[in-house]
């Protein structure tokens, strides 16, 4: 493990963050939805991003760098609406980091001067064929055809 942290390291300091994927395992539940979030976005200040993607893992990894690239020339905020992470608009929530598994992001920041305290997240939400959110207010998204797992940030 202590040589996956060095090159978690390595990559964050060449590269400002890494997008880590959590796919499903052998023993996953049936109907696991594989995400993927940002490590090393906090040192620069911003938010770590979430989002869940369903169909090839090389393209979950490569939305979510679009979206970091983006956001570190612009900071993401909850309720902006992102056309540059994929051919579709994307909207941004606030989530929130004690629900979503982001292990790794914790472990990241786990030194003496950075608290898990201090992680902020994003979710990245792409809409359904209809062009439904799965956050909006009416019902009629379809999360049978366009399954996203949520970590909304509640008060």
């Amino acid at each position: 493990m202590q040589d996956y942290f060095a090159r978690v390291r390595q990559i964050v300091r060449e590269h400002g963050w890494m997008v880590q994927g959590v796919l499903p395992g052998r023993d996953e539940q049936p109907g696991f939805i594989p995400f993927y979030y940002t490590v090393g976005l906090t040192d620069a200040g911003l938010p770590e991003l979430i989002m869940s993607w369903p169909g090839q893992p090389s393209m979950g990894q490569t939305l979510l760098n679009n979206a970091a690239t983006g956001h570190v020339k612009n900071e993401i905020k909850p309720g902006d609406m992102l056309d540059y992470v994929a051919n579709v608009p994307s909207r941004a929530i606030a989530a929130d980091p004690h629900k979503a598994e982001i292990q790794q992001a914790y472990n990241y920041v786990s030194d003496p001067y950075r608290t898990k305290n201090k992680i902020r997240l994003i979710q990245i939400l792409y809409p359904d064929a209809e062009g439904r959110f799965p956050d909006d207010d009416e019902d009629g998204y379809n999360f049978d055809l366009c399954p996203q797992r949520m970590w909304p940030l509640t008060a």
